[in-house]
């Protein structure tokens, strides 16, 4: 039993430095404008905007299909990039996705309850389905979060390093957006999607890099 304990106390002991030796998460999700320095540079491929291989929401399902102008506007968070698109911009940038406990840890900056502003739904902190007109917002849109973070809850999922399930054939998304109703806007919304996902709902911010 002694032994059991040392190695729970161990297995806490690691989570809390690895959360520790974490930087700071960006205060935005990665606008288009940013990420197409990263495609000049050559390093990111572009974002599945214009190819057919980016998905998008009709009224009715998700298809594939050329993405309209508004989800390419400049000071809007990228989309329709894929896991390994999202890892690359991060590794640029000399930083890298968020694990989902950091994530968690960025967003709830200390509170317990289901939203980082309160127990119920508050329309001034996120964009979703019925305040969005079930398009994508700028980014900074909305209040922040304690910690100056915007757009945690809302406008676009966001990547996060994670495997979501144990043979690793899906990704960790959090954070819900603009498609979403306010069920998804809960600080522990979270859901699953194949690494190569290309959706106009999905986005990411990085996490930097301690040394």
């Amino acid at each position: 039993m002694k032994v059991l304990q040392n190695i729970n106390c161990l297995i806490l002991a690691l989570f809390v430095i690895s959360i520790s030796l974490a930087g700071q998460l960006d205060s935005t999700e990665v606008t288009n404008s940013e990420y197409s320095k990263c495609v000049a540079a050559g390093k990111c491929t572009p974002a599945h905007y214009d190819d057919s291989l980016g998905f998008c929401f009709n009224g009715k399902e998700w298809v594939r299909q050329i993405i309209s102008s508004e989800y390419k506007a400049a000071n809007v968070p990228v989309t329709c990039v894929d896991w390994q698109q999202a890892s690359d911009y991060c590794a640029w940038k000399g930083k890298r996705l968020p694990k989902e406990s950091e994530w968690e840890k960025a967003v709830r900056a200390g509170t317990t309850t289901d939203y980082y502003w309160g127990a119920a739904m508050n329309p001034d902190y996120a964009w979703f389905k019925e305040n969005s007109g079930m398009m994508i917002k700028d980014v900074k849109g909305k209040k922040p979060n304690s910690s100056a973070l915007y757009d945690m809850s809302g406008n676009v999922w966001e990547w996060c390093s994670d495997c979501f399930d144990t043979l690793c054939t899906q990704r960790v998304f959090r954070g819900g957006s603009f498609v979403n109703d306010s069920t998804k806007m809960t600080s522990f919304s979270r859901k699953g999607a194949a690494p190569d996902s290309r959706y106009c709902n999905n986005g990411f911010r990085c996490l930097g890099i301690k040394h």
